[in-house]
């Protein structure tokens, strides 16, 4: 057994020897060959002249890891080189082709040694890259690719991997043709564990003619996996457009068709409409139509159906009409069923203006939701409304506050069911009544603008049964220029609707809160605070509560002190679902405090204090809070650079079962100095420690002593690093020792 042992130290040394020969051999080699070049100032343009760039580097790498627990030891030694040239330039001409011609060979080769087992491995990299561009300077370019990269890896996996890809890029930009791209790619992979052919096409066109902007794009991807047998592709294309009529119209339409096939995964097809116009080509006209298609389809297909549309149109200087139509419908396709629901709302409003404050106005509202599904006319599903309304309203402006009041009478018919022969079905018609009073910007004692409105709408039968009534009231204030408008602006409201129906899964009670506060006044300084409260209960739906607050705090300064810059957040949210039986409550707070102080401008001391705080009510139980703290220390000292850093991190979490908290405190110094002319060293101290409880995973005490030296001679950098890092944990204690070497040269030629 220990002949076994000299034998395999004696083909250890030969083989370290044989490498420091084949470095001997390939310095040399690049000491004559590759001689030193002249200084270089880089142009803008790289391909102004031809140039050559060329890359030598050599590492010996060595690390040592060894365990207390379990007494192994492990020994990894690896020797990398990097060989790189790249050539780039002109061909007769910069107008006429430009080149990149690139080479680049990786090698590492090393064993590892644990346990008396030693196992070796080599990798090799090799890479060729070559592109050309003919007319890059014209109008239309042509860039052709090549690029030839073959991995083998040798030892640990047994791994080799060739990949070849070729493309072609060609952009046509010319006068009274659309703008065009075309982009072809094939790479084809080869190897131990694949075999696959990739190809991408891709197109791309714009054409600007006349008031049109039009633009379209079509790709294709395909994926064949000759040793799986995996197949897939996917192909798309999209086309856009945007027309400007005028100066206030605009038409925009976009279209997208997507297809994708796979062996593995299946078929999906998707295809996607938008369409919006948007018109005001006087004050007395204006439009908006916006229409949306999408469809997915795979094993189940869904389609959705969007419109929405408004015409504001003023026919006379007294009359005025405006319309509004809205429609979603939405069909689902799944295991031989389909369910399709459609939901219309309508608007129309004829206003004539009787005197300059009392208008006479009519109005005409439908609304109404259809669905299929079982038992939907019996859960109030299927369902419509139609009222028509006539009335008068008036508005005058007071000097002291604006007043708005409304009355208006009409007929509702409300229906439940399409069908009047199934069950479930009903009908309700009768006389609507409604009034509303609105007070606007009334100043109160120079203090404050309150803003306040109440609506109530009434509906019955002839019967006089009761259909519905609405009650509506709004109030608003905020605060004026003489109640300190000019430090914060400070805004209140409150809305409350409720509606009892004749049929009580139609009743609804919806209620808000509103609070917002927002301030600039002071120098360097923001404030905004925001808080909203809301409640809805509908009969069909349930209860659904939302609260939701924020507060946002900065400053920054400058004083005796140095800079200082400070930053707070808070929010937090609250949403009760009654119908799911669900309550989610989120709450967030982050604080950031950063002061920075420059003494002899030689020292730096850097402070951030960082607070963030989580608390997810939806997973019971579980809170996190988390305090950081910073300082660092940077300064020149012996004619060299130090800087220290120290951080404080105290984190708390509390699970549903336990409670985790821990502290961890790190130490870091980093000095640089240069030695001499062309000597740099560098060293490096870290020291963390954690304490606390740790419930999942761990994290290690860490100690860790780096150096490294670094000398330049010529084009040459010689470097060496060693470092030694010590990790401890509960259990066990890890030792981890590094070397490195490093030798490495650059080059450039110009001509």
């Amino acid at each position: 057994m220990s002949h076994g042992r000299v034998g395999m130290g004696a083909v250890t040394r030969r083989n370290v020897w044989g490498r420091v020969k084949a470095m001997i051999y390939i310095a040399s080699a690049a000491l004559f060959i590759l001689a030193p070049g002249y200084g270089l100032a880089y142009e803008r343009d790289p391909y102004l002249h031809n140039t050559l760039i060329g890359t030598i580097s050599f590492q010996q790498l060595k690390y040592k890891t060894m365990s207390e627990s379990n007494r192994s030891t492990s020994v990894n030694k690896d020797f990398i080189q990097v060989y790189s040239l790249t050539m780039r330039g002109k061909i007769f001409s910069r107008r006429l082709l430009i080149y990149d011609l690139g080479v680049r060979l990786d090698k590492v080769s090393g064993s590892a040694a644990s346990n008396d087992r030693i196992s070796r491995h080599k990798q090799t990299g090799t890479d060729y890259s070559f592109s050309t561009t003919a007319l890059p300077l014209s109008a239309i370019p042509l860039t052709l690719s090549a690029s030839h990269t073959k991995s083998n890896d040798v030892g640990y996996v047994n791994y080799g991997q060739l990949t070849r890809t070729y493309g072609l890029n060609w952009n046509v930009k010319m006068r009274g043709l659309p703008q065009m791209r075309l982009s072809l790619q094939q790479s084809s992979a080869s190897g131990t564990r694949t075999n696959s052919l990739t190809r991408t096409y891709m197109f791309t066109a714009r054409k600007k003619a006349g008031i049109t902007d039009n633009n379209v794009a079509l790709r294709k991807y395909t994926h064949v996996n000759n040793g799986t047998g995996e197949n897939n592709s996917t192909a798309s294309i999209n086309y856009g457009n945007r027309t400007r009529f005028s100066r206030k119209t605009e038409m925009t339409a976009t279209a997208l068709k997507d297809t994708a096939t796979s062996t593995v995964g299946g078929n999906d097809n998707a295809a996607s409409v938008d369409m919006n116009l948007y018109s005001s080509p006087g004050d007395d006209f204006s439009q908006n139509h916006s229409y949306t298609y999408n469809s997915t389809k795979s094993k189940d297909k869904n389609e959705l159906t969007l419109y929405a549309g408004d015409i504001d149109y003023s026919i006379t200087d007294r009359l005025g009409a405006a319309l509004s139509l809205s429609t979603v419908s939405n069909s689902i396709t799944s295991m031989g069923s389909n369910l399709r629901n459609e939901n219309v709302t309508s608007a129309n409003r004829l206003r004539y203006m009787l005197t300059r404050r009392l208008a006479w106005v009519t109005s005409f509202t439908y609304s109404s939701a259809e669905s299929n599904a079982p038992d939907s006319q019996i859960n109030l599903r299927n369902h419509s409304r139609e009222t028509v309304a006539t009335g008068l309203s008036y508005r005058r402006q007071f000097k002291p506050f604006t007043l708005a009041t409304s009355y208006k009478i009409g007929y509702t018919e409300e229906k439940v069911g399409t069908d009047r022969k199934a069950k479930g079905y009903q009908r309700k018609r009768g006389l609507t009544q409604g009034a509303s009073l609105g007070l606007g910007r009334v100043r109160v004692w120079d203090y404050a603008l309150v803003n306040a409105s109440a609506q109530y709408t009434k509906t019955q039968n002839l019967a006089q049964d009761l259909i519905n009534d609405t009650f509506l009231y709004h109030m608003s204030i905020m605060n004026a220029a003489g109640a300190g408008a000019r430090y914060a602006r400070a805004k209140a409201s409150y809305t409350k609707r409720t509606t009892d129906a004749w049929n009580a899964k139609f009743n609804t009670r919806a209620e808000s809160y509103g609070l917002s506060l927002k301030s600039t006044y002071f120098k360097r300084t923001k404030l905004m605070l925001n808080a909203d409260k809301k409640s809805t209960t509908n009969g069909l739906t349930g209860t659904l509560r939302t609260e939701k607050m924020s507060a946002v705090m900065g400053h920054k300064r400058s004083s005796f002190l140095g800079e200082t810059e400070f930053d707070a957040e808070a929010d937090r949210s609250k949403t009760n679902d009654q119908a799911n039986a669900k309550t989610v409550s989120i709450d967030r707070q982050k604080m950031k405090l950063k002061q920075t102080l420059s003494y002899f401008k030689a020292t730096v001391f850097t402070l951030n204090v960082n607070r963030v705080g989580m608390n997810n009510g939806e997973t019971k139980g579980e809170r996190s809070r988390s305090v950081s703290a910073a300082l660092r220390h940077s300064r020149v000292l012996f004619s060299g650079r130090l800087n220290a850093n120290y951080s404080y991190m105290l984190n708390r979490t509390l699970y549903a079962a336990a409670l985790e908290r821990y502290s961890t405190r790190t130490l870091s110094l980093e000095y640089t100095k240069a030695l001499f002319e062309s000597v740099l060293w560098e060293g490096a101290f870290l020291r963390s420690r954690t304490k606390g409880e740790i419930l999942y995973g761990t994290i290690p005490d860490v100690t860790e002593v780096k150096t490294a030296l670094y000398y330049q001679f010529r084009e040459w950098l010689f470097g060496t690093e060693i470092s030694n890092r010590v990790s401890r944990t509960k259990h066990d204690r890890y030792t981890d020792k590094r070397v490195m070497f490093t030798i490495s040269r650059q080059f450039v030629r110009v001509w």
